[in-house]
């Protein structure tokens, strides 16, 4: 990897979150630690840190970072560090580092469904729907003849959660700005409830990825906060069910990392076939919508996303109960916490539904 700084703290502050994103990734695991973060260091090609206001191209696209990812799960990374940044301003340094250095590790990470070959290779897992060809691309899923990608919206907001994650998790200097904030703060309420002065543009949608992270949720009682600081990891953290079946803790968390055809294909199983993609443009559309100067999101889009995810998030646990996985006791707490994001959603994109439309959701 070649990095280069600004500034003595650039290096610093890099490296220390370096680190703060591997242990939320493999928990305390050392030698995963180390395996992985050598493989996440070979793939990430280049970070160039730069002073605030001094890059051409992350001011002319009103960006404080960006993330290049340049073929086989390699990048390079160009951001603005703290260099001419005032001091109010270093958390919002110290999340764009995180969130830059997540995008460089879903890119690597989530290229394989089983981890490697037989000679050792990382796998590309391809999926279909709806007659089309798919894979894993960043935190995001594209198709295989075109390399057209959907997901933008999730995958954006995503590397925001997990930045935020991560610094409240293990930096001390952020953590004191949000006492009381930590990871499950974070995945149950509004993000003004847990940002600490670093929200980017797109911010807002954050409740919308909440939402999707709540619908395909596994274990109501889990303490995420608990398990971190326990050591142990959050993606692909495993819980067993009272008919002693072994499940991810929730099924979003470890597609976005591991699997995005996962996501996909266990989306459209329930709501049929292309439905996984068609949600994905609509998202994209509110994405594009809210990152732009000149339009206002359609709230029409936002209101389709709220109506058809409680109907997937419906017809799983139905299904899993059914299938003696989930009881009523789990039903009740995963619809308690899905229900309290999304009645709040209403009031912060006025996007409301009446009585009568609520129940026939």
């Amino acid at each position: 990897m070649e990095l280069k700084c600004a500034c003595k703290k650039d290096k610093e502050e890099f490296l220390k979150i370096f680190k703060y994103n591997i242990r939320l990734l493999c928990g305390d695991n050392q030698s995963k630690q180390d395996a992985v973060g050598n493989e996440i260091v070979e793939a990430l090609k280049k970070v160039e840190i730069v002073p605030n206001g001094a890059n051409e191209m992350l001011d002319k696209e009103r960006l404080d970072g960006n993330t290049i990812i340049t073929g086989a799960g390699n990048s390079e990374i160009y951001m603005k560090g703290f260099k001419l940044t005032p001091e109010f301003m270093y958390n919002e340094r110290k999340h764009t580092f995180s969130h830059e250095l997540w995008h460089a590790i879903y890119a690597k990470m989530n290229r394989s469904k089983d981890g490697v070959n037989s000679e050792g290779k990382r796998i590309l897992w391809v999926g279909k729907s709806n007659e089309t060809f798919y894979f894993g691309a960043g935190a995001a899923i594209a198709e295989r003849d075109t390399g057209k990608r959907y997901g933008k919206l999730f995958e954006e907001t995503m590397m925001d959660i997990k930045a935020s994650i991560s610094l409240v998790e293990f930096d001390s200097e952020y953590q004191m700005k949000k006492p009381g904030v930590n990871t499950d703060v974070i995945l149950s309420e509004h993000i003004d409830k847990w940002s600490n002065n670093d929200q980017s543009g797109y911010s807002a949608l954050s409740s919308i990825t909440r939402l999707m992270i709540a619908a395909f949720a596994n274990e109501p009682d889990l303490n995420y906060h608990s398990c971190i600081q326990n050591g142990a990891p959050i993606d692909d953290l495993k819980v067993k069910k009272n008919d002693g079946t072994i499940m991810y803790a929730n099924d979003f968390l470890y597609g976005m990392m591991y699997d995005p055809i996962f996501i996909m294909e266990e989306y459209d199983k329930y709501m049929g076939d292309g439905t996984s993609i068609n949600l994905l443009k609509t998202t994209d559309s509110i994405y594009e919508q809210e990152t732009s100067l000149n339009e206002k999101m359609d709230t029409k889009l936002v209101k389709k996303v709220m109506s058809e995810i409680p109907k997937f998030a419906n017809l799983r646990t139905t299904d899993l109960k059914r299938k003696g996985v989930f009881t009523d006791s789990d039903i009740n707490k995963l619809s308690s916490k899905f229900n309290r994001i999304w009645n709040s959603m209403q009031n912060e994109y006025k996007a409301y539904f009446s009585q009568e439309k609520i129940r026939n959701i």
